[in-house]
C-alpha cells in the first residue's frame, strides 16, 4: 500500500510529519512523492492564523475531490486545524476517513497504519495533550534536501495575547538531549549538512541551549547548525558567545519581535519593552557587523496608532535586520486580543506595504556588504546554494557559476547583490 503527504504550515509541523510517515514506512506502507493512485494521503494542517486555516480546509476540499474521482482511496487529516475545531472537521467533511490531532506523532502513525489495514472508516485518535516528552521513533524524511529540522522542544508557555499555540501544542516540553544527539547522529549518518534546530521558543530549552550547541558541535564531520525562533527577552551572553565561538554553528540569529512599541508589547503580553530591545540589538550588532539578524513583526495589532507604526519602521532603520518578514494581525477565538478591535485592514496592508518596501532596500544595502568577498557555500542544486545568511525556504539563495556536487560545501568569490539573493563563481572546493 502506498502512502503520500501534504505537510502545511511550520517546521515543526514538518518533523511531525515525518515521524507519522516513519510510523507508516515502518508498518510496511511505500511512500510516494504523487498523490495519484495512493492508498492514503496524510494532509498535516495548520490552524495558526486565518490565511493558515484557508489554506488547510483548500486542501481538503482538493484531496475530496480526488478522492471522488478515484483518483486516491483514504484521507487523513491530522495537526492543528483538528486539534482546534474537531468536532466541526468530523461533522462537515464525511468523506475524511481519519482524524487526528496533535501531540503524539508516532502514535498517531500507529494509529493510521492500523486503520489503513484494518480498513477502518471514520476513525478519530485524540488525546489529552502531554506534560512531558513523549515523542520517540523512526522519522521518514519526504524532502530532497541536504538540511533536516530538529525539534528541540514541543508546546509554549509564552501564552502571548494573540496566539493559539498553547492550546493547540500544550505546555513547553524539552526533548531531552541525550534524544536529540542521537537523532543528530542518524540525521548526519544519512548525508544531512545543516542541522536546523526549532521549536516555539528555544531559549526556554532544558538543560540549557548553549549546552546543546556545545555538545552537537562535538560531533564529527563537516555540517551547520542554525538555530530558529529565540525570544528577545531570553537571549543570554552565554548564548550570544556560543553562538560566536562555534564554528559549526551559523552565525544567525533568528528573533522574532512583533513589534517596538512598548505599549503594544505589553498589550500583545510580550515581556519585553522597547528600550530592551534596542539594547538587544544594538549590543548584538556591536558584536559583529556580519552575524545576520532575522526577525518576524506584526502590523496592525489592536492599538498599533500612527505613531507607534512609525516608532516601528525608526527601529527596522536603526536595526538594519538582513532579514525580516511580517504578517497581519489576525484575531483567533479563544485568544486574549480576540475582543479587541483591530487596525482597518487596509491600514494594515498599507503599513505592511511600506514596511516591506523600506526593509527591501535595508536588505539589499546589507548584501552589497559581501560583494568582492568569499563565502562558505552549501550546494542545493547545480548552480544554487546558501550561505550561512540564509535559512532554507524563508530566506534567499546564491546563484554561482562553476561546477560543484550538491551536497558538498564551496568558497564563492560574491560578484553581485540583489534585494535578497547573491550571485557569485565557485573559487575552490574545500
Amino acid at each position: 500500500m502506498r502512502v503520500s503527504v501534504v505537510s502545511l504550515g511550520c517546521p515543526k509541523n514538518e518533523v511531525d510529519t515525518e515521524l507519522v510517515l516513519g510510523k507508516l514506512v515502518e508498518g510496511g506502507m511505500v511512500f510516494s512523492r504523487r498523490l495519484e493512485g495512493v492508498d492514503l494521503v496524510v494532509l498535516n494542517t495548520c490552524a495558526f492564523i486565518d490565511s493558515a486555516i484557508e489554506e488547510s480546509l483548500s486542501w481538503i476540499s482538493r484531496l475530496i475531490s480526488l478522492k471522488r474521482r478515484g483518483v486516491i482511496r483514504r484521507i487523513a487529516v491530522i495537526g492543528c486545524l483538528f486539534q482546534r475545531y474537531k468536532e466541526t472537521l468530523f461533522r462537515c467533511f464525511e468523506e475524511i476517513d481519519y482524524f487526528a490531532g496533535t501531540g503524539y506523532p508516532q502514535e498517531v502513525g500507529d494509529f493510521l497504519l492500523s486503520c489503513v489495514k484494518s480498513g477502518a472508516k471514520r476513525k478519530v485518535f485524540l488525546k489529552s495533550l502531554p506534560n512531558s516528552w513523549v515523542e520517540k521513533g523512526p522519522r521518514f524524511p519526504f524532502k530532497n534536501a541536504f538540511y533536516s529540522y530538529i525539534k528541540i522542544a514541543e508546546g509554549c508557555n509564552n501564552r502571548c495575547a494573540y496566539c493559539v499555540i498553547p492550546s493547540l501544542r500544550g505546555p513547553y516540553r524539552s526533548k531531552p538531549l541525550d534524544m536529540i544527539l542521537e537523532e543528530a547522529e542518524n540525521l548526519l549518518k544519512s548525508g544531512i549538512k545543516e542541522l536546523i534546530l526549532i521549536s516555539q521558543d528555544n531559549t526556554l530549552y532544558s538543560p540549557s541551549l548553549p549546552l546543546l550547541l556545545r555538545k552537537l558541535s562535538e560531533l564529527s564531520g563537516d555540517f551547520w547548525i542554525r538555530v530558529l525562533y529565540l525570544y528577545p527577552a531570553r537571549i543570554t551572553a552565554d548564548l550570544l558567545e556560543t553562538i560566536l565561538a562555534l564554528e559549526k554553528v551559523c552565525s544567525y540569529l533568528d528573533i522574532p519581535v512583533q513589534h517596538v512599541n512598548s505599549r503594544i508589547l505589553s498589550l500583545m503580553k510580550r515581556r519585553y519593552t522597547s528600550r530592551e530591545l534596542h539594547f538587544l540589538f544594538g549590543g548584538i550588532r556591536a558584536l559583529s557587523e556580519d552575524i545576520c539578524l532575522r526577525t518576524t513583526v506584526m502590523l496592525g495589532f489592536p492599538g498599533e496608532s500612527r505613531e507607534a507604526f512609525k516608532e516601528l519602521l525608526s527601529f527596522v532603520s536603526d536595526v538594519r535586520f538582513d532579514r525580516l518578514g511580517s504578517f497581519i494581525y489576525s484575531p483567533q477565538e479563544g485568544t486574549d486580543s480576540f475582543c479587541m478591535k483591530p487596525v482597518p485592514l487596509r491600514v494594515a496592508r498599507r503599513r505592511r506595504d511600506v514596511l516591506m518596501k523600506l526593509q527591501r532596500a535595508i536588505s539589499r544595502r546589507r548584501n552589497e556588504l559581501f560583494v568582492e568577498k568569499t563565502m562558505r557555500v552549501l550546494v542545493e542544486r547545480p548552480g544554487v546554494g546558501r550561505s550561512y545568511r540564509d535559512a532554507p525556504e524563508i530566506d534567499g539563495v546564491i546563484y554561482f557559476e562553476g561546477e560543484a556536487k550538491p551536497g558538498s560545501f564551496i568558497n564563492v568569490k560574491i560578484q553581485k547583490a540583489g534585494d535578497y539573493d547573491l550571485w557569485g563563481a565557485v573559487e575552490g572546493r574545500e
